[in-house]
């Protein structure tokens, strides 16, 4: 690896950040609601900020990780240099990220470029904090999650079960996600008395807290939460707004220019990947264990397919989320391109 590959991912995450440092303020729509609440938390039992008793903690739940860190920043720099030195951050963390799992699968780090859009797109823009933070949780965990799989031990699955952790404080969706890759690894190697049982141990684990979540944050439903249909919208407005879902919502020749751009720059590293003779993968025997190598070798690429799925066949919205199926999209996008490279 040269050095201007090496260093590409890390050049590319602060020029993308700089804007975000240089702004009086980010333009993100939701950012206002997450910095009001880590307001509340540095200034929480101050009388001068709030009445008493107006407002309960409520911390241990999912998707807090943004919140907590931006709270312990501001007593530092305040509030609003706080949110924006974490977005900042976690914008460079999101293509350092991918970097790590570029080497973790053999991959060009120049693929790593196309995740620009997950760092400054459509969840930048709609001020989507925890989904921000979590692209940057997952793609640094997925590497850790597939050497586990590949030889766990206790000392490993103890540090795996900590990378979970720090998921589900990242984001809930990714959080249960990695759980199914994690899930999908276990089955998919070869069946063993003692592996097996190891490799569905980070699954158990997060059914275990997601369940548990969910009866203790259910003492602060009011009932609205519930209330709500999922909304459907038709397949073709999934497929016409995937540019936005990803870029953002650009006027269309900029956002379908940017994605055809994109998509391009995925086919020629594909056709380069091809030409490179890259070795298939290594089945012998039964059709079965054909097959499971077979999908073993092509793991990461199943699961980028498969969140393309999710955001095809993903309502819009159900009970209080909204824009669930545009949350597939960026993932997807960083998988197929980072495993498209040679």
């Amino acid at each position: 690896m040269g050095r201007a590959e090496r260093l590409a991912p890390l050049v590319a995450g602060v020029l993308l950040a700089i804007p975000s440092l240089a702004a009086y303020y980010l333009p993100m729509s939701d950012l206002p609601v997450h910095e009001g609440a880590v307001g509340i938390l540095r200034h929480f039992g101050d009388p001068e900020y709030f009445p008493p008793e107006l407002y309960r903690l409520n911390l241990g739940h999912s998707n807090q990780l943004f919140h907590v860190a931006s709270w312990l920043l501001s007593y530092a720099v305040g509030t609003r240099w706080a949110v924006k030195l974490v977005v900042a951050a976690t914008q460079i963390a999101i293509l350092l990220a991918g970097a790590r799992l570029a080497d973790h699968l053999g991959r060009s780090r120049w693929a790593v470029l196309l995740l620009a859009p997950l760092a400054l797109g459509f969840t930048y823009h709609w001020g989507l904090v925890a989904n921000l933070i979590g692209f940057a949780a997952f793609l640094a965990a997925l590497p850790t999650i597939d050497r586990v799989s590949a030889a766990p031990t206790a000392r490993s699955l103890g540090k795996l079960l900590g990378v979970f952790v720090v998921l589900f404080f990242a984001h809930e969706s990714i959080f249960m996600i990695a759980a199914a890759f994690a899930g999908m690894l276990a089955v998919t190697r070869p069946l063993d008395r003692r592996l097996t049982p190891l490799r569905l141990v980070p699954v158990v684990f997060s059914v275990v807290v997601f369940v548990g979540m969910y009866f203790w944050t259910a003492r602060y439903f009011t009932g609205i939460e519930l209330n709500r249909k999922a909304v459907w919208p038709p397949l073709w407005d999934k497929i016409f707004y995937l540019p936005a879902d990803l870029f953002g919502s650009h006027d269309e020749v900029t956002r379908f220019a940017l994605f055809g751009l994109g998509v391009t720059a995925i086919l020629a590293l594909a056709l380069a990947r091809r030409r490179s003779g890259e070795a298939g993968p290594e089945g012998a025997g039964s059709t079965m264990a054909s097959l499971q190598a077979l999908l073993l070798h092509h793991r990461f690429e199943i699961t980028g397919a498969l969140f393309v799925l999710g955001a095809l066949v993903c309502p819009m919205s159900w009970n209080a989320a909204t824009l669930l199926h545009a949350r597939f999209v960026g993932p997807a996008w960083a998988l197929l391109a980072i495993t498209a490279a040679p």
